[in-house]
């Protein structure tokens, strides 16, 4: 089996890869995913230590709860992952990039839990 080797960093302010939605992508938001497809990711957000957040494709949201606390991970943090066969799966690792002048270093690794839907409300727009 061929693995296919992806190393991405992504700077949380905005991230977008288009791609084709995958049919595990519809399951039921009550039983958690084990893997996103990176086709379907649109963005994602560090909240705290231990949770991120994942804006997919379809107006979903997708909580990851880290099974151990990941110290240097903080809203704002550049992180890199390696994912094979288009997918980021739990126990996947992340990496927290410090940056060093121009370059971005790792300092840390940690393991990442399932995906829990949760439910995903866009901002209503103010009435003038």
């Amino acid at each position: 089996m061929i693995k296919l080797f992806f190393s991405v960093i992504i700077c949380l302010i905005s991230f977008s890869v288009y791609g084709v939605e995958d049919d595990d992508e519809l399951t039921d938001m009550s039983e958690p995913k084990k893997c996103l497809s990176l086709h379907a990711i649109n963005t994602m957000k560090v909240i705290d230590e231990n949770n991120i957040l994942f804006y997919v494709r379809g107006q979903k949201l997708y909580q990851n709860t880290l099974p151990r606390k990941c110290s240097g991970l903080r809203p704002g943090s550049v992180i890199s992952y390696e994912v094979y066969m288009g997918r980021l799966c739990s126990n996947d690792l992340i990496s927290v990039m410090d940056k060093f002048g121009d370059r971005f270093s790792p300092s840390n690794k940690c393991s990442i839990g399932k995906f829990e839907q949760i439910p995903y409300f866009e901002k209503i727009p103010e009435k003038d």
